[in-house]
């Protein structure tokens, strides 16, 4: 069984109020309301910033009974301040996050993210004790490519952290998204050199997917 992990209470804080994000929430909660249950328990949740948010998870992985409940522009304070209503109604198996580039650029350092993440994974921990989380590494973008040290750093951690827990798992998608030269990969993104372009997500599915259909069948 994984450990709790206390972190000071400051940490929960987000760079802005979590509040300007409910209009996004309640969106997802009438889309389940219109349709009924959303996806039977024991199914996977993906959530996060922008790129799970962006990402046509049901065109990736058509078999996969999901839901994708992710907040472009959040943080990781975010997802845990929302997680009642974005993470608790699915009580899925499987939790698939990517969260913590947005906490860099906001100028968050590396011991500040990374217990923002324990934090997280202490209350999923508490809430769902028999529930997997997948973190897929914060990846390298030509955006933010002056912050990829600290990402780095955050992503080593995070790992470390896993191996030391049962129900915690990493999926480093640090090479997938990087070019010959060490650089991240332009056909990967968009112009903006952030978010990931059509082939950047058929390559993170490509990535992804699999370590989804091994914690599934653990």
């Amino acid at each position: 069984m994984a450990l709790a992990v206390l972190v000071p209470a400051t940490v929960a804080r987000a760079t802005n109020d979590p509040e300007r994000w409910r209009e996004q929430v309640e969106g997802y909660q009438a889309e389940d309301e219109a349709r009924g249950q959303a996806v039977e328990p024991g199914g996977v949740v993906f959530t996060g910033s922008s790129t799970i948010r962006r990402w046509d998870t049901a065109a990736a992985f058509p078999e996969l009974p999901h839901v994708n409940r992710a907040i472009g522009g959040s943080q990781l304070p975010d997802v845990l301040f929302w997680g009642e209503q974005l993470i608790l109604p699915y009580q899925p198996a499987l939790i698939v996050l990517y969260s913590g580039s947005n906490d860099v650029n906001a100028g968050v350092d590396a011991d500040g993210v990374v217990a923002r993440y324990l934090e997280l994974a202490a209350w999923i921990d508490e809430h769902l004790p028999e529930t997997r989380l997948l973190f897929i590494t914060i990846k390298p973008t030509t955006a933010r490519w002056g912050k990829w040290p600290v990402m780095q750093e955050i992503n080593r951690r995070i790992t470390e952290d896993a191996a030391a827990h049962e129900r915690r798992f990493v999926i480093d998608v640090t090479a997938a998204m990087m070019n010959e030269d060490g650089e991240p990969e332009q056909e990967y993104l968009i112009a903006d050199g952030l978010h990931l372009s059509d082939k950047g997500y058929e390559k993170l599915a490509a990535v992804v997917g699999p370590a989804i259909q091994r914690l599934l069948r653990r």
